[in-house]
């Protein structure tokens, strides 16, 4: 692949599974009918840029695929500067320990070696070389990230942030674990409104996009997982949720809330289809896309954290305030003036700070 410029470069695996209707197609024409407004040079180029990366199998474009066949690309693209911008670094607690950052929508924690703009290489920027993260939050997750600058504090956190075996909702009796509340705008009213979804995940085999992950058992390698939710305040189509992850499982409360089919609002890859996070991967998402979207990420909120400090032993409680846009789209959403939506997420982020009992 060519040196990168200022704005880095992208790539992401996909799976695709040829449909019936694709039956006898040329590869180039499988893509051009999954990538909406690519032309048949763009698609050839990305073709090109796959087949540069050595640990891949070659692909041709002219090669014609049967329907339930499946085949594997990179989507590589460059990341322009306003999409994978240097992120902001905003600290809201630091010790010898620990380092607890506020994260936006558009960040990642660890990016990779061609993604320029996430909090690691942030931090490295404001003289920080070595830090470990707890956790992850995916990209458009905002909220709080928790760091150690020791390995070994990390380890001993990373034992707390998703215990084996959790499962009931966290109380004062479970203060050596980490706890941490979420808020979150999904579609439809959750029915009940108060609830427990225990599902095992795991990366589906039928998946198209590598890192989907979905409904897994046990028998096929799926990990346990445990999501409480309780219901902020509902609307005719949407609801306010606080979630109390008790596991911390990849994408987890996202799937958890899709399964249970209120999906989360803005989310690309368990909201709508696979095919609009296809889209919106290779910058090609749609005036339609987005309004089907509803917001420019989804709207899922690391409001709150609560852990003993690993040194000290003293309670350490942190919270986040939500990005500004939420009191728009939930006021456009809901009715709501710009004043009583503010007061409504504010209230949320309250009870999400409350322990769970």
């Amino acid at each position: 692949m060519g040196s990168a410029d200022e704005s880095g470069w992208l790539n992401e695996l996909f799976q695709f599974e040829v449909r019936p209707e694709e039956h006898d197609w040329r590869l180039d024409r499988i893509l051009q009918n999954r990538l909406k407004g690519y032309s048949r040079q763009t698609v050839h180029d990305l073709i090109r840029r796959h087949n540069q990366q050595l640990d891949r199998a070659p692909l041709k474009p002219g090669r014609h695929y049967k329907a339930g066949e499946t085949f594997e690309i990179m989507l590589v693209r460059r990341a322009g500067w306003s999409q994978e911008r240097p992120a902001e670094l905003v600290v809201l607690h630091e010790d010898d320990a620990l380092l607890v950052v506020e994260k936006d929508g558009n960040t990642t924690v660890h990016g990779g070696s061609r993604r320029i703009g996430s909090l690691v290489d942030t931090l490295r920027r404001h003289g920080y070389p070595h830090i470990w993260p707890v956790h992850r939050l995916d990209r458009e997750t905002s909220g709080l990230v928790l760091f150690a600058k020791s390995s070994a504090i990390a380890k001993a956190l990373q034992t707390l942030w998703s215990p084996a075996g959790a499962s009931g909702p966290l109380d004062q009796r479970e203060d050596r674990l980490i706890a941490k509340g979420y808020l979150a705008l999904v579609h439809g009213v959750p029915q009940p409104a108060d609830g427990r979804i225990e599902l095992p995940l795991g990366p589906l085999p039928s998946r198209k996009v590598r890192i989907k992950q979905g409904p897994l058992s046990a028998e096929m390698g799926g990990r346990a997982a445990s999501t409480w939710y309780r219901t902020v305040s509902a609307f005719p189509s949407h609801a306010l949720l606080h979630l109390w992850p008790r596991t911390g499982r990849l994408h987890q409360i996202r799937v958890h809330l899709s399964h249970i089919g209120h999906p989360i609002v803005g989310d690309k890859l368990y909201g709508v289809e696979e095919d609009l996070y296809l889209r919106f991967v290779a910058g090609r998402l749609t005036d339609e896309d987005r309004k089907r979207l509803v917001a420019p990420s989804h709207l899922l909120h690391a409001g709150y954290l609560r852990l003993l400090h690993p040194t000290s032993g003293a309670p350490l409680e942190l919270r986040s305030r939500l990005p500004a846009f939420w009191t728009e789209i939930l006021g456009s959403l809901s009715g709501l003036s710009a004043e009583a939506a503010a007061q409504l997420l504010d209230a949320g982020l309250d009870r999400a700070c409350q322990p769970w009992v």
